[in-house]
């Protein structure tokens, strides 16, 4: 996972749900909330993926897959010293290109792409539209009370902070609205058992 990225509601056991609804996939990653755009360097390998967490099984395929994505990295060596706001390749779009480019037969079949937010899978959904309205995500890649994480990426550091800062309040508030209701049920099974 991303640093910039806080698990809001832990009770979910969203990670197992994920690999589960994927059993034949070696690495999962989620859509990007604006894919479409076409990567610097590599005219028709589109953005799809945004690597804010990254789930890969163990095993021979998940290790072909993570072997070609370093040797991806060690061809655009450069890029990993430049900053990603200047268009330079980095994780997600290495996994964009194995997707997008000549062998994506190959590698679609060891990699899943799943959206941010799929009926009760919300792997990886963002906060940053409450705090900067120009990324304008799409409602259903957008941050809501109870999803699994808030991704909060993209942001300046001041408003990174305070997305850090209410995601972290919005963790401790539904853990506390756990403990209540555990202490309520020991409570009324305590009266029961009397």
């Amino acid at each position: 996972m991303d640093l910039d990225m806080l698990v809001t509601n832990p009770r979910q056991k969203m990670l197992e749900s994920v690999l589960d609804a994927h059993p034949q996939k070696a690495v999962l990653l989620t859509e990007d909330a604006h894919r479409g755009n076409f990567l610097p360097g590599h005219g028709r390998t589109v953005r799809r993926v945004n690597t804010g967490v990254i789930l890969v099984r163990s095993g021979p395929r998940a290790v072909q897959v993570l072997e070609r994505l370093f040797e991806y990295g060690r061809e655009h060596r450069d890029a990993a010293y430049l900053p990603q706001e200047m268009d330079t390749l980095h994780e997600q779009d290495a996994f964009n290109w194995l997707l997008g480019g000549p062998g994506r037969h190959v590698w679609g079949r060891h990699i899943a792409v799943i959206p941010q937010r799929n009926s009760a899978l919300n792997l990886n959904t963002f906060a940053r539209n409450l705090y900067d309205t120009s990324f304008q995500d799409p409602t259903s890649s957008e941050w809501t009370v109870g999803d699994f994480t808030a991704h909060c990426t993209g942001l300046r550091p001041q408003l990174r902070e305070w997305c850090v800062d209410d995601s972290f309040a919005a963790a401790e508030e539904i853990a506390a609205k756990d403990a209540a209701a555990a202490c309520s049920n020991t409570t009324v099974q305590n009266v029961v058992e009397s």
